[in-house]
């Protein structure tokens, strides 16, 4: 049976891949264009449990269009490997309203000392 901490592990390796392979330059690029690839990747290496991968759009949101995790009641992407309460709070969706320097000052249990996700 997956657990929360076998999800953010795989989440971390998996971007981790992105990264090395020179996919992105930086985690941030998962989420602008690569979002439903990194999803499904996940979804595949923790053994496809359903239901687990959503898109916003069935959740209401109008302005972008994002493709997450969603376990136990938390929301995961890239940039999210521990999972947020709320999916309007995937880091993603900040950038989308307020610059990221706000989006760090905001969430310090998301962020590094260098603004880099946790």
């Amino acid at each position: 049976m997956l657990t929360q901490r076998q999800l953010t592990e795989t989440i971390i390796q998996i971007r981790d891949e992105f990264l090395t392979r020179g996919e992105v330059s930086c985690v941030e690029e998962i989420n602008h264009g690569l979002c439903a690839d990194f999803a499904t990747l996940v979804w595949e290496r923790v053994g496809k449990p359903e239901p687990f991968i959503f898109s916003d759009d069935a959740l209401g949101a109008e302005e972008y269009r994002h493709t997450f995790i969603v376990f136990r009641g938390r929301f995961y992407d890239a940039e999210a490997p521990e999972g947020v309460a709320e999916w309007e709070h995937l880091p993603v969706y900040g950038r989308q309203w307020m610059p990221w320097d706000q989006i760090v000052a905001d969430n310090p249990e998301w962020f590094d000392r260098g603004g880099e996700v946790k």
